[in-house]
């Protein structure tokens, strides 16, 4: 999808039939940044990424999540906010 793009709405999901084929997905927002332009616009050598997780099926996870320190759990309305910090080096 791209700016201005319409997303297709799903009439079902198979949940037993994804399950049943092991399948794991995640639906996710991956945006980076950093103080020198330069390097905000690739995954590698951004200093700072971003994740907002909407939703998951089967064991999809960020990496580290499982380790990484809880800064902040927050309820909105019906929907629980995990926040989840980690660092790591500027790999250029």
């Amino acid at each position: 999808m791209g700016p201005g793009s319409r997303p297709l709405t799903a009439s079902r999901v198979d949940l037993s039939g994804l399950s049943h084929i092991g399948a794991t997905a995640n639906v996710a927002f991956d945006m980076f940044a950093d103080r020198n332009p330069k390097f905000a616009g690739n995954a590698k050598t951004a200093e700072t990424e971003v994740m907002i997780w909407l939703a998951r099926f089967g064991s999809a996870q960020p990496l580290g999540f499982a380790s990484g320190p809880v800064c902040l759990n927050i309820t909105l309305g019906n929907t629980r906010l995990q926040v989840n910090c980690s660092s790591a080096a500027r790999t250029a």
